[in-house]
């Protein structure tokens, strides 16, 4: 089932195959601060039996970047939450717990006027939360990327863009950037974007990026690269020819 809310980061951290906590990533969640320990069975976390055996398969059978949604009711981790377990080391796992919030401003939420100017845009543009996942697109960057609009939403946008991991760190307001987009259908599309840091709700900070299709002026500079070779080599050639 697809998440529609924003996703806070509640806690980040290794567990070994035997679901033992092993290393302490990042903790927001007061309630657990002080009763979190190195050495700790995960069980003493999380109350769910059938949860902690999902997450044993998981391991067992040496998959990564699984994603788990699940509804806690214990009284350490109390909420909707997705998890996201990746392999970090043969014998070490890494656990990320993003809670749902009810915070994140959706397409629907839009007033009629902002829907009709983004979507009247020729540019695509995402809006991503600070954990990567996008929370709206336009019909443009559907058009561009070939996937769906809502099978872009809450899909992590950093496998998108060859480069990402370059530029996605970039701290300043605005900030251009070239890369290639990879589209659903495999085409590798020459892109522009421009990275603007926004406030998305009272408590959540993300990112809007315009992303401008340039394969159109890709191709006129490479067929003026062309020309210039050609020419470069006649040149050489009549220099030869001539002394």
């Amino acid at each position: 089932m697809p998440m529609n809310q924003n996703l806070s980061l509640v806690l980040q951290l290794n567990v070994n195959p035997q679901l033992d906590i092993v290393q302490i990533q990042i903790i927001n969640a007061q309630n657990i601060n002080s009763t979190l320990k190195v050495g700790q069975p995960l069980k003493e976390l999380i109350d769910d039996e059938s949860l902690l055996h999902q997450i044993s398969d998981i391991i067992q059978q040496g998959k990564n970047n699984e994603e788990i949604e699940v509804k806690l009711l214990n009284t350490h981790m109390a909420g909707t939450f997705k998890l996201i377990v990746n392999k970090i080391h043969p014998q070490q796992y890494s656990i990320i717990f993003l809670k749902q919030l009810n915070l994140l401003k959706n397409e629907k939420e839009f007033n009629p006027l902002e829907n009709l100017l983004l979507n009247l845009s020729t540019d695509g543009i995402i809006v991503v939360n600070r954990f990567g996942y996008i929370q709206y697109c336009n019909k443009a960057f559907s058009e561009i990327s070939k996937y769906s609009v809502n099978s872009l939403k809450n899909k992590l946008f950093y496998p998108l863009f060859i480069r990402a991991d370059e530029w996605s760190v970039s701290t300043h307001k605005e900030s251009f950037h070239f890369d290639e987009l990879v589209a659903l259908d495999g085409a590798i599309v020459p892109v522009q974007i421009r990275q603007h840091h926004i406030k998305i709700s009272d408590t959540e900070k993300g990112f809007v990026y315009i992303v401008k299709n340039i394969s159109q002026l890709k191709s006129v500079e490479t067929e003026l690269n062309l020309r210039e070779n050609i020419i470069e080599s006649i040149f050489y050639a009549s220099r030869q020819f001539l002394f």
